[in-house]
């Protein structure tokens, strides 16, 4: 009787054994398999996050470059991304950005990617680049073009960047030109479907500190409408003269400026000029330093007075500046058949934006231009420097707008 006992718990204890043996392999694999469904989802959650940060570019880059058109692999803090942009139309791109975790190697261990697609409205800023022309853009000798950021302060030491590009609508030989010693601190950028090789010319000594690029579409060329009325005034000041304008809008016939003369705006101008605005040398026309965030916005009608000088001429040493590039725009007029040309004689320092997609543009030597500048061609003679403002692209004269205007996960 005490063996039978002793035989039925030892059967018991072996299933009870067997039970809890069980039990605790269910147990391993249930742990198991919820850690690797823990570690499958960390692993989704970074390509996703990689995936949102590639789209979080886009955004950034279509701020500047309304023709960005997208990313190769691209590292995060964990995984990576890479994106593709298709035009939708002139304003609309869709952005696919495929992240990767923990690479783009796809057999690496534990990989996993995800998909966001976005709707991009992008309105190009006016001023994104520091030239832009619709035919060509000539850079002579030792002439530079380069950036800075104006809401960072001055000019110079750290404030020096290079996204001073330099760009056309054209397409065809020597479309973009860089002579001997010439500095292009940005991207020279050339029309759809241009040959890159064949039509930025760059002399040996030139340099070029960033890409060869096509656009995707060509910019918006369109003039000014001349808004101003008719009038009987004009602007004249002789030799060493000084004159005030106080905030308003003022239209005239012409302004014409003796050397050694003076305008101080006093408060925000608007200048509506029909014929011509002329400075001989060593003029000025600028913001008092009593009103230092005072804007200037002058048009002048390049449709009228066919046989007056050009539209816009600024003589040697002459000076116009609102402080920073973003409180002085400068629009020239008219249509193809009769706007006329911008010149800007030796060591002229010209802060603003200038917007004369029609005229032909001609920046002498030792011309210092602040800001941007568009014409139908434009001219840098030797030594000519231009530093694009950066800020003009976010806001200030003409920037542009990037909305999100839908999102989804592929």
């Amino acid at each position: 009787m005490a063996n039978n006992k002793r035989g039925v718990a030892l059967v018991m204890a072996c299933l009870l054994v067997t039970l809890v043996t069980a039990y605790g392999s269910a147990m391993m694999v249930q742990s198991l398999t919820e850690q690797q469904s823990a570690q499958r989802f960390l692993r989704l959650s970074a390509a996703f996050q990689a995936a949102e940060a590639g789209l979080d570019r886009a955004l950034t880059e279509f701020k500047t470059n309304a023709n960005w058109a997208g990313a190769a692999y691209t590292t995060t803090l964990k995984g990576g991304y890479d994106a593709t942009v298709t035009n939708l139309s002139a304003t609309l791109r869709k952005v696919v950005v495929t992240g990767h975790y923990p690479s783009n190697t796809t057999t690496a261990y534990g990989y996993q990617s995800r998909q966001v697609e976005g709707t991009v409205s992008v309105q190009e800023a006016l001023f994104n680049y520091a030239v832009f022309a619709a035919t060509t853009v000539e850079m002579d000798s030792n002439a530079r073009a380069d950036s800075y950021d104006s809401g960072l302060g001055a000019y110079g030491g750290s404030n020096v960047g290079t996204n001073g590009d330099v760009g056309s609508n054209s397409t065809g030989t020597a479309t973009i030109t860089l002579g001997s010693n010439a500095y292009l601190g940005g991207d020279a950028v050339i029309g759809p479907g241009g040959n890159v090789t064949t039509d930025i010319s760059q002399h040996a000594n030139a340099t070029i500190t960033g890409s060869k690029q096509t656009l995707v579409s060509t910019k918006d060329m369109t003039s000014k409408t001349y808004p101003g009325g008719s009038t009987t005034n004009n602007l004249v000041l002789t030799s060493n003269q000084q004159t005030q304008l106080s905030a308003g809008t003022y239209t005239y016939n012409y302004i014409d400026m003796g050397s050694n003369s003076t305008v101080e705006v006093t408060g925000n101008a608007t200048i509506y000029v029909n014929q011509y605005f002329k400075m001989d040398s060593n003029t000025q026309f600028v913001t008092a330093s009593s009103c230092p965030t005072c804007t200037i916005t002058i048009y002048v009608n390049g449709d009228t007075y066919q046989d007056a000088p050009p539209a816009v001429e600024f003589d040697s040493n002459s000076l116009v500046s609102a402080g920073k590039p973003t409180q002085l725009a400068l629009y020239v007029t008219g249509t193809s058949a009769s706007a006329r040309e911008v010149e800007l004689d030796s060591n002229v320092t010209f802060t603003g934006a200038l917007h004369a997609p029609l005229s032909p543009v001609e920046l002498d030597s030792n011309v210092t231009v602040y800001g941007a500048v568009m014409g139908q061609s434009i001219n840098l003679d030797s030594n000519a420097t231009i530093h694009y403002d950066e800020a003009l692209a976010g806001g200030g004269g003409g920037g542009g707008t990037v909305q999100l205007l839908s999102w989804r996960e592929l």
